[in-house]
């Protein structure tokens, strides 16, 4: 008996695409979530300055996203139709821009290390760019338009979280390719560097082929739809006292996840484990 093939968007290439397009995204947040507070602390030769930046960044990020990300949907809306998909098009936007952003947030130049006015304009520009990138990513958006059975878009949707499950897995390895590329270099800084830059390399060689290959559907919207106006998503804070408590929510959440884990982690150790004057670990109580 002769088997069906599927189509559109049923089809292996569409599964393929939409899932594997998520690899950037998935590298960028482990950096993001695993190493950002150790490259600061212990990588980049920052010392104690490092310790301090870190959850001031990570502060003002939060304050931002919070206002960046309504700000940014509203760009994505208002953009025309394009033949190339307007949600491929800011996937693929998204990928570059984060390649990029992780890249130069994780590799600080020396010229600038002395100077901490400069080294927070650096990581602040870097972690805001990695932040809008990571904001244009629609994946989920770009699923809808494909007219898809809620059993297909769940399907979908669980095979970008195995991937990530799978690089999760992978990135276990990131610090002993940072220790292995030292060892020839003499310069962990460096060293952490060259294998951010490789990763994010990887990231966007395997994403950028695999957004190509989907196709956006037509289920999304049409030229005569009603545009959502700055107005709207103001009128939403102001009326929908619902979707403000969970706003808030979040942000609180956000707010305390940053400062238990730069606490908990980093704080107590600079502070009983370091000579706080040149931020060198002694492992001394």
């Amino acid at each position: 008996m002769e088997r069906t093939r599927k189509t559109y968007p049923n089809d292996w290439k569409t599964g393929f695409g939409i899932t594997v397009s998520t690899a950037m995204s998935v590298i960028a947040s482990a950096f993001m979530s695993s190493y950002f507070l150790l490259y600061l602390t212990d990588y980049a030769g920052l010392g104690i300055i490092g310790a301090t930046i870190a959850p001031v960044i990570l502060a003002i990020g939060r304050i931002v996203d919070a206002i960046n990300d309504p700000l940014q949907g509203l760009i994505i809306d208002a953009t025309p139709r394009m033949k190339f998909g307007k949600y491929r098009f800011y996937i693929l936007l998204s990928i570059l821009i984060t390649g990029i952003a992780i890249s130069g947030l994780y590799s600080i130049p020396d010229a600038i290390k002395g100077s901490v006015p400069l080294l927070y304009v650096w990581i602040l520009f870097f972690y805001l760019m990695y932040d809008m990138g990571a904001s244009f990513g629609g994946n989920f958006a770009l699923i809808q338009t494909m007219g898809a059975s809620d059993v297909r878009t769940s399907k979908l949707m669980l095979y970008g979280r195995l991937l990530a499950v799978f690089i999760g897995a992978a990135f276990s390895s990131l610090l002993l390719i940072v220790n292995t590329i030292n060892k020839q270099i003499g310069n962990f800084g460096k060293a952490f560097s060259i294998t951010t830059v490789a990763f994010m390399v990887i990231g966007v060689a395997v994403s950028l082929p695999a957004i190509l290959m989907v196709k956006q559907g037509d289920a999304d919207v049409t030229e005569k739809d009603e545009k959502v106006h700055f107005k709207d998503v103001i009128a939403v804070f102001k009326y929908n006292k619902a979707f403000l408590v969970h706003f808030f929510g979040v942000l609180v959440r956000n707010f305390v996840y940053t400062f238990m884990t730069a606490t908990t982690a980093y704080y107590t150790k600079w502070a009983y484990c370091t000579d706080i004057n040149t931020g060198v670990v002694t492992m001394i109580s």
